[in-house]
């Protein structure tokens, strides 16, 4: 061991030994003298990389390299922070190579990172290890999973932390940008950092808790609801409950606080969803309170019985959960417990499975939009050593006796029956198509983006661009340079704190490169070398001679000033997935576009999607079935194509306002620009209902209640329509004469409306409920008719 660590430690433990603790490692402090250079360093570190026995430290060592890189590149190499974090990289590269032992002697607050699969990248976290943790045999202890809100880290997340005497483990998590809302790479990052620490320190999987405030709080409930068997409780303050599927969270024990003055993350879009969980039956605790505003981490009352509450948690055993109700909304979170969606439905619909443990050894499941489930029998409260019966959708009856296997499918044969086979392990050579688009490609899978060069001047150099905006992004957007920034780095909050993502040119791309990763593709077979290679088996054809995008079933769309963006499975490597978004004109390429925005939101259903290239205005959209198979081309030129009333912004957002209002029986409902889109938002006689229909997968519509008096209040301070800036407006308008002023009336407000709606009126209504149907089946149903 060198001197400066063995200082560090005696330095250390004599401090935590003054606090009540045994001992404690902090990170080396910055050195004296001159500063080691990035370069020198850097062989050093690649040394210790290429070292398989220290796989744990390439993370954390990725990150720091990265970290003195991208400081010394801001802010000068002879800078303070800059010399500082390069001593930092050089003090901890001595001491693993001095001690390859010493993740386990950490003890106390630390900084660390892992190593992301997605990029190869250091992503850093924050973890408070126990002081009183034996350095041989350790008892396995809790874990508090924190994830931080908008703008803020995993640094500025863990301000409070000491180093404890006793107790569990504590994790902050960066979410890969500051603004990254636990979406596509965010939440893979999430999931990364707990497998990396469940790996390598003592932690009780049967305690693992998950919370946050504000955006961290939605964070932990999407997180949680994404995958309810990882998790024994949800904390959360101040936090958007309402666009997650509440059923998923029956057996997670939650406990929410929120202020009923918070007009940053309304209270609606909390209360209305703890609402419908604890009336299905929910383990949920909603603890409200006053004048705190968007600050309920402040709630002190609050947070002691939450804290206290968490302690007595504890993950369930799979075989003690004898109902499962969970509605899938892609193929990164199919599994509860012990079952798993193997083949969605024909639907872009979710897919959702309930299943109930019943007396006499039998299992009831009901599937909606589910074409074959595996269950996991060993795991599930099933006897194997009786004879089961399965009862699908109260009429297939399936029962098996003799040797029960450990795992069984549930699949659909050609006539549609239900039939029953042991499961197989062997991974299909295509897998199951399911909705979620182009985010499912940052699911923490080996990622590229790749863009063409064999265009005109123009061309190539916006494809470049779009590349280096895609690195930026932890989504599908291409993400611009404007926006809210930090003040310490000047990195926008909607960007990558750490590394960029990985690109190549076309020409550059290897067979490799085409197994091994995930692939956005940027250009047409005509710019890009590898999209040609692909062209012939892709199901989209762009035809720059004839200015049409043809689709392989025939189905035709104009493409002059035309953008596509398709994701598919790639025809040369089909366990992976392409991302492949080509344009007519090279606007169509620029950071900020409409396609890839359009796909980076959180629930769309489409898998293609056309738009106008400069004008923000949206064509078409088309899905495919669970085996890659067009949706009927059929089908969709019977939805009604949208008139040219329809075409504006203002008119489509009433239209839709109005759709809300009819499906829920609601008296009004509140309007607003929900879209990405333009002033001019959809293509007359070209757009069809199905197209808008694909852009609301899974939006929820909450239906408050307030007095007439209450009702024209909030009229008079939204107004009518103001189109060219964020408007609300409720629709009809109501006519004051008309109103009963002490009659309740019932308003429906889509989930994209409710939070500009309560920053502009700053209301908390006390009486809300979330409505059976969701938007995407009341445009279905109403748009147009």
């Amino acid at each position: 061991m060198n001197l400066r660590l063995l200082f560090r430690q005696i330095t250390l433990a004599l401090i935590v030994f003054a606090a009540g603790s045994a001992f404690a490692i902090a990170a080396p402090p910055p050195a004296h003298g001159s500063a080691p250079t990035l370069a020198a360093t850097s062989e050093s570190v690649d040394a210790l990389l290429a070292r398989p026995e220290l796989s744990a430290y390439r993370g954390w060592l990725k990150y720091l390299r990265a970290d003195a890189g991208q400081t010394a590149a801001r802010e000068g190499p002879r800078s303070k922070n800059a010399v500082e974090k390069l001593h930092r990289l050089a003090d901890w590269t001595a001491s693993i190579a001095g001690n390859p032992n010493i993740l386990s002697e950490l003890r106390g607050p630390q900084e660390w990172a892992y190593e992301s699969a997605a990029d190869g990248s250091g992503q850093p976290f924050r973890i408070n290890i126990p002081a009183d943790l034996p350095e041989t045999n350790p008892d396995r202890r809790p874990l508090a999973l924190s994830l931080h809100g908008y703008s803020q880290s995993h640094s500025e997340n863990t301000a409070g932390w000491t180093a404890r005497a006793s107790g569990g483990f504590e994790v902050a998590v960066l979410g890969r940008a500051r603004g990254g809302w636990y979406h596509a790479l965010s939440e893979a990052d999430v999931l990364g950092v707990l497998d990396y620490v469940l790996a390598h320190w003592p932690v009780d999987p049967a305690r693992v808790h998950i919370g946050g405030a504000s955006m961290g709080g939605q964070g932990a409930l999407r997180i949680a609801a994404r995958h309810p068997h990882r998790f024994a409780s949800a904390f959360t303050q101040c936090a958007n409950f309402m666009q997650q599927p509440e059923r998923n969270l029956l057996a997670i024990p939650l406990y929410a606080t929120h202020s009923r003055d918070d007009y940053v993350v309304p209270i609606i879009e909390n209360l209305a969803t703890h609402n419908a969980l604890r009336d299905a039956g929910g383990q949920n605790i909603f603890d409200e309170t006053d004048g705190l505003g968007h600050a309920a981490w402040n709630y002190a009352e609050g947070n002691r019985r939450a804290h206290a509450w968490r302690d007595t948690c504890r993950l369930p055993a799979s075989r003690a959960i004898t109902r499962l109700d969970h509605t899938a909304l892609d193929g990164g979170a199919r599994r509860a417990w012990w079952a798993e969606i193997i083949q969605w439905g024909d639907a872009p619909r979710p897919a959702r499975f309930i299943i109930n443990a019943a007396a006499g050894n039998r299992l009831h499941v009901t599937l909606e939009n589910i074409n074959a489930l595996r269950l996991d029998l060993a795991a599930s409260p099933a006897d194997r050593g009786q004879p089961l019966e399965i009862i699908i959708d109260g009429k297939s009856m399936l029962t098996l006796s003799g040797t029960i296997p450990e795992a069984l499918t549930l699949s659909k044969d050609e006539s549609n029956a239900w039939t029953s086979a042991p499961a197989s392990t062997e991974t299909l050579a295509l897998p199951s198509h399911t909705p979620g688009g182009a985010a499912q490609l940052y699911d923490g899978t080996p990622l590229l983006i790749v863009y063409g060069t064999r265009g005109d001047a123009a061309a190539n150099k916006a494809m470049r661009a779009a590349a280096i905006a895609a690195s930026k992004s932890p989504n599908p957007s291409w993400a611009l340079d404007s926006g809210e920034k930090s003040k310490d780095d000047g990195v926008p909050h909607h960007q990558n704190l750490y590394g960029r993502l990985n690109t190549k040119a076309d020409t550059d791309v290897t067979d490799a490169d085409i197994d091994r990763c995930h692939l956005v593709l940027i250009g047409d077979a005509v710019q890009n070398a590898l999209v040609a290679r692909l062209a012939e088996k892709l199901p989209v054809r762009l035809d720059t001679a004839a200015q049409s995008i043809i689709c392989s079933d025939g189905l035709a769309f104009p493409a002059a000033r035309q953008t596509l963006a398709l994701t598919h499975c790639n025809p040369l490597s089909p366990a992976r997935l392409i991302y492949w978004v080509a344009s007519t004109d090279a606007a169509g390429y620029a950071p900020g576009a409409v396609a890839p925005a359009l796909a980076a939101s959180y629930f769309n259903a489409f898998d293609l999607v056309i738009t106008s290239a400069t004008g923000g205005q949206l064509t078409a959209t088309r899905t495919f079935d669970s085996r890659w198979n067009w949706h009927s081309a059929a089908a969709r030129e019977k939805s009604p194509p949208l008139p040219a009333a329809l075409e504006g912004q203002t008119a489509l957002a009433c239209a839709i306002a109005e759709c809300a209002r009819r499906a829920t029986g609601a008296d009004f409902a509140v309007a607003g620009d929900m879209l990405p889109l333009g002033a001019k938002s959809v293509t007359s006689g070209v757009t069809r209902v199905s197209d808008i229909v694909n852009l609301f997968y899974y939006e929820r519509i909450a239906v408050m209640r307030m007095t007439g008096a209450e009702l024209l209040a909030l009229d008079a301070r939204l107004g009518a329509p103001a189109p060219g800036g964020e408007w609300q407006s409720l629709h009809p308008r109501p006519v004051s004469a008309r109103i009963e002023r002490d009659r309740a009336y019932e308003i429906a407000v889509p989930y994209r409306i409710i939070k500009p709606l309560v920053r502009a009126a700053h209301i908390a209504p006390k009486d809300c409920r979330l409505a059976a149907p969701q938007l995407a089946h009341a445009i279905e149903r109403h748009l147009t008719r």
